[in-house]
């Protein structure tokens, strides 16, 4: 990917594959019927093998911690769910979580750096 990342992914809760501080670019902002805003993002380098799916470039990530905002300026580091589309799917216009899986605990940072620090802290 050529663009700057948005922010970066990485999990201080999960081993292997979540714990990985990854560029993460900013798709689509899609609100759940509650306006919570949720980041369609895709990750570089993808996570694999993640249930079975191969390789998972695609993600959406929603605020772990009810008030927290997402965009266009979250504070770092910000707690995420981070959702797998349970089929192939176009960029949702609103969020529902029955189309998700929800797969792991993580965290979006300003910079590279803060998320292999914090996955190095666990």
């Amino acid at each position: 990917m050529d663009a700057r990342p948005s922010f970066y992914l990485g999990s201080r809760e999960h081993r292997g594959e979540w714990q990985k501080p990854r560029a993460a670019y900013l798709q689509h902002v899609a609100p759940d019927v509650h306006g919570t805003e949720h980041l369609w993002l895709r990750i570089d380098p993808p996570v694999i093998g993640e249930d079975g799916r191969g390789e998972t470039k695609d993600v959406v990530v929603g605020p772990h911690f009810e008030g927290d905002v997402l965009w266009p300026k979250p504070r770092f580091p910000t707690p995420v769910y981070v959702y797998l589309p349970k089929r192939a799917s176009r960029l949702p216009t609103v969020f529902d979580p029955a189309d998700f899986d929800l797969v792991a605990w993580a965290e979006i940072y300003e910079s590279r750096a803060d998320a292999g620090e914090a996955s190095a802290d666990s």
